[in-house]
């Protein structure tokens, strides 16, 4: 419906404009008039099946889910330089808005600013889509280091097709894209009922300041996206770093700093690609005070059979100033029908806190156009 809607109104206003209205497919389905408008929809589902066990297998969880449903709807308008993005994701029983933001490009450059809800652009492994990945999930060192989405603005140059130097800096909310609840609750003792006022939002009360810069290199636009569909590319790599500080602005003594270097190297369907990370916490009254957290590792590689077959091999660690180790031993496989667009995963995990052992294997069927 959307879709059509757009067509309709690109057609109302073709008789002022006379381009004509163009539709399509192409990396998926597009309604564009002349260089100036361009609207395309887009569509990913991951129905999974996930077995948990403890180290002994006395006890196991198992279940299916749609891990996944995400709708997005992109395209520029007014000026090819002025672009949109909305994803959407239904997973799990649950709709959220993951992105929606505003892409204006300053001039002929490279240069353009973000504002809006999106990825905090720090670490290779958060860049890459969970459409294009080696194994079902990116490694642990990503949910405990957190970079994930916020609101916020930023300044980028992008890498281009053709490699090169790509920076970003932005500041954002601090408080992440999800919503909680705001508001009260007065509940009758005598009766036990009551009433509930307030909403679910990401809009802080009070913006604890997260700033992040990036700073990378590589020779080759195709460093990001993990498997390697071209066995007789020459070697492309990428490398880069980032420090990411949260501030201390509502006094919760919670400030942080975390810093990481990564880098991807592909070579005739071979990819290989590692990080490290260091974070630290505020440990006073003055966010100058940071201790040491944590330091964390992961490194991955994977090599592409004929574009159809990918078995894959990760290993990473969390070191923490205080409690056990965390470490992942992953071994997974793909089967390709149509490159990342239509495949199969499979993985399975060993993780280890301290003595305490846990297995997880998960495959996972993904449709994406």
């Amino acid at each position: 419906m959307l879709l059509m809607a757009w067509i309709t109104a690109l057609s109302t206003a073709q008789a002022a404009d006379e381009a004509p209205v163009e539709t399509g497919y192409d990396k998926g389905f597009y309604a564009s008039q002349g260089e100036n408008y361009l609207i395309r929809f887009q569509g990913r589902v991951q129905p999974r099946f996930t077995f948990e066990s403890n180290g002994d297998f006395s006890s196991t969880q198992e279940h299916f889910e749609v891990s996944r449903a995400r709708f997005k709807m992109s395209g520029h308008v007014f000026d090819p330089r002025v672009k949109y993005y909305l994803q959407l994701d239904a997973g799990k029983g649950a709709v959220t808005l993951k992105d929606y933001f505003v892409d204006a490009y300053l001039g002929d450059s490279e240069v353009f600013v973000r504002a809006g809800q999106a990825k905090i652009w720090a670490s290779r492994q958060q860049m890459a889509s969970t459409a294009n990945l080696q194994m079902v999930e990116r490694a642990i060192t990503d949910e405990h280091y957190g970079y994930g989405r916020d609101v916020g603005i930023a300044a980028y140059h992008s890498l281009g097709k053709e490699g090169g130097v790509e920076w970003v800096v932005g500041v954002y909310n601090g408080t992440g894209d999800k919503g909680v609840f705001r508001g009260e609750t007065t509940v009758d003792l005598s009766t036990g009922e009551g009433d509930v006022e307030g909403k679910f939002s990401n809009v802080p009360a009070k913006m604890m300041p997260k700033v992040a810069a990036t700073l990378g290199w590589a020779n080759d636009g195709d460093v990001i996206k993990e498997a390697d569909f071209k066995p007789d590319a020459d070697l492309r790599f990428g490398v880069g770093g980032s420090v990411v500080a949260a501030f201390d602005h509502d006094g919760g003594d919670d400030g942080a700093v975390v810093a990481n270097l990564d880098y991807m190297l592909k070579h005739r369907g071979l990819t290989q690609t590692s990080a490290v990370y260091v974070g630290v916490a505020q440990s006073g009254g003055s966010w100058t005070s940071q201790a040491y957290e944590s330091l964390g590792f992961h490194a991955q590689v994977g090599y592409t059979l004929a574009g159809k077959v990918q078995p894959a091999l990760r290993y990473a660690m969390i070191l923490p100033s205080q409690g056990e180790r965390t470490s992942e031993v992953g071994v997974g496989v793909n089967g390709y029908w149509h490159r990342d667009g239509w495949k199969v995963q499979a993985d399975v995990n060993r993780q280890q806190t301290g003595a305490e052992v846990a297995y997880l294997g998960r495959t996972q069927l993904q449709l994406s156009f």
